[in-house]
């Protein structure tokens, strides 16, 4: 599959006209000297996976949380305030990267 097609696809996704593969998401977590993100990540198809990123609020709190600046309890009970579901803190009205077969994460 060309890039072209690639990001047609997630245009796709992110218009509700393709829907996951999986029920059950991985996640991905990347890590900087000064902070922390994380990824949820679904199949789209039998190779590509795409990658959402947290609500910017949510990020932004565990920033606090990476930098000791609140605990991790008051993490968990800030998200547990907010959303009945752990998935329920990532944007899926944006795709924030993908996979194809493995190979590097393509982040747009």
């Amino acid at each position: 599959m060309t890039k072209e097609e690639v990001l047609k696809l997630i245009k796709d996704v992110e218009n509700g006209k393709v829907e996951h593969l999986d029920v059950d998401p991985d996640y991905h977590e990347k890590q900087y000297l000064d902070g922390e993100e994380l990824y949820i990540v679904h199949w789209v198809t039998e190779d590509i996976q795409v990658f959402y990123a947290e609500h910017e609020h949510v990020n932004k709190k565990r920033q606090e949380w990476f930098k000791g600046e609140i605990t991790s309890e008051e993490f968990t009970q800030y998200i547990n305030g907010i959303y009945n579901e752990y998935a329920d803190q990532f944007n899926y009205d944006e795709v924030v990267g993908y996979q194809v077969d493995g190979k590097e994460i393509e982040w747009l």
